[in-house]
Formats: C-alpha cells, structure tokens, sequence
C-alpha cells in the first residue's frame, strides 16, 4: 500500500524521481544565496551533487514502470542509449567522480577567486595590471597591492598637470551636460581632497562664455567634453587660451579637434553612442 502511495502520487508514476530533483533544484539555490559563506555554500553544492547523483539511483529502482526500461537506460551488462549518452557527458562524467569523492575521500576543493584589475590611469593606452585578490578584500587593500612601477610607467603627465595647477590662483571646471555634472562632483572633490591648494569653481560653459570670469596666467581651466563638439565648451577653452590661462581637456580617445588645442589633453575612455554618458560621468578624473 504504502509504495502505491508513493509512486503514484499525483498521477504520476515517477513522482520519487520528480521529487528528487526539486530536491537537487532547491539546494542548487541554497548554494547559489550562501555563495558568500564558504562553508554554507560548500555544503549546499555539495549536497546538490550527491541528490542528483541519487535520481538515476531511484530511477532504477523504479524501471518496472517504464516500458523496455533496459534498452531505453540500459544496465550495467549492456549499457543502453542514455548511459552512453551520460558516460560520453564530461560533466556527467564530472557529477559522478564527485559524488564519488564526496562520499568516500574528501570535501570538494573551492576554486572561486577574485579577478582585480586595477587601472593606474585613464590616460590613452594607460597600463592595466592584475593584481592579488581575495572574496573579502577592500579596495584600498587592492589599491595598496599595485606595484609601484606601475603607477609611476604611465602617471608623468597628470603628475605634472597636479603640479601645475598647485600653483595656480584659481581653477575652473567647464562643462555642459553630462560634463556639467562632472565638473560639480570634481569640484568638491579638489576642495574635499585638496583644500587650500588653489580656488575651485565650476562653471556651465554657456555661463562661462556669456559671462567670463577675468582670466590670465595665474588661472588654470580644465575643460570637460566627451565628445570634444560642444559649442561652448570648445569656445570656452579657446577663450581661456586667449587669455594666458593654463588649459586642460578631459575628454574621450577620439574627440574633435577643437577641444585638442588645450595646453594638455587627458584621453579617459572610448566615445559613447548615449546621450547620457554613464561610465564617462563616473570616471575618476
């Protein structure tokens, strides 16, 4: 009575077999949430590959419900069509030596790791270096790990622009749109990192074009533009330039021109289709 009941729960002949791999299909996301517990998740996988293990086991158990079972599956005499499919599976193949390690050897090893890619600069073709990581790891312990070298092969000129702007009276930053907005985080950014260094304003480059700010050699202006077209901001640099001011571009690998004839050009990352450029926004200028 009782293995009635049970194989034929619901309609279905297999239902041990159903159950089982809800089974296997829940503790896959057990693994999957626990993820960042080593040890919760090294239970939980492994659990996983010992229930999916035991389906073929009930499936066997229960081959007197499926018709010409033996030839379908096949037996350990003559293996049929989905044995050899499985046995040719490397990831079957895989499922099983574990199991079989699981149960009679030792805990599966873990093989996460981190992949940390630290970018020493933005400038065009700045060097990119992998660096030591562990799941855990802050960023500054990341950022202590870069070595010095590589910090020091491709950071000569925006050490050299910092230097330059040190002794300057004033700075502004000029942008429109997007760069707008970029050049309001980087000014409180100079005044939270640098203060007392130099005088910071940002300007909207219309404003700064409509109603300039007096201009001359003690001043520095970093002109913001992705793509290097905007009217005022090129207009913006150019009358900066007239004035004897220190000029500077933060811009995309491939800008227009006009935005090149600043004192110095510092190339971030590659142009963007968007009117809304995300990633250009968010760069560490």
């Amino acid at each position: 009575m009782t293995e009635s009941i049970s194989t034929h729960e619901d309609g279905c002949p297999l239902v041990a077999v159903d159950r089982r791999l809800q089974d296997a299909h829940r503790l896959w996301h057990q693994a999957e949430e626990s993820y960042f517990d080593p040890d919760g998740f090294r239970i939980a996988a492994q659990n996983t590959v010992q229930t999916l293990r035991t389906v073929t086991f009930i499936l066997q158990k229960h081959k007197r419900l499926v018709p010409d079972f033996d030839m379908w599956y096949g037996v350990k005499e003559q293996p049929g069509y989905w044995q050899k499919r499985l046995a040719a599976d490397p990831l079957m193949c895989w499922m099983k030596d574990a199991r079989n390690r699981i149960e009679k050897q030792r805990d599966l090893e873990a093989n996460s790791f981190v992949r940390a890619e630290v970018l020493a600069s933005y400038l065009e073709e700045g060097p990119r270096v992998e660096v030591p990581a562990h799941l855990f790891r802050n960023p500054a312990a990341l950022m202590q790990s870069i070595p010095e070298d590589v910090l020091r092969k491709h950071g000569t000129t925006v050490q050299e622009v910092a230097a330059t702007l040190a002794r300057k009276r004033r700075l502004y930053l000029v942008g429109i749109g997007t760069s707008w907005h970029a050049a309001l985080v980087a000014g409180h950014w100079f005044r939270r990192f640098a203060p007392g260094t130099v005088t910071v304003q940002s300007w909207h480059s219309f404003e700064f074009c409509a109603y300039p700010p007096e201009l001359g050699a003690d001043d520095a202006v970093i002109i913001i533009s992705h793509r290097g077209t905007k009217t005022y901001s090129y207009l913006a640099l150019e009358m900066a330039k007239a004035s004897g001011a220190y000029t500077v571009s933060i811009t995309s690998t491939d800008p227009g021109p006009r935005i090149q004839v600043s004192d110095v050009v510092l190339n971030t990352v590659e142009p963007e289709r968007s009117a809304t450029q995300s990633p250009w926004a968010s760069a560490p200028y």
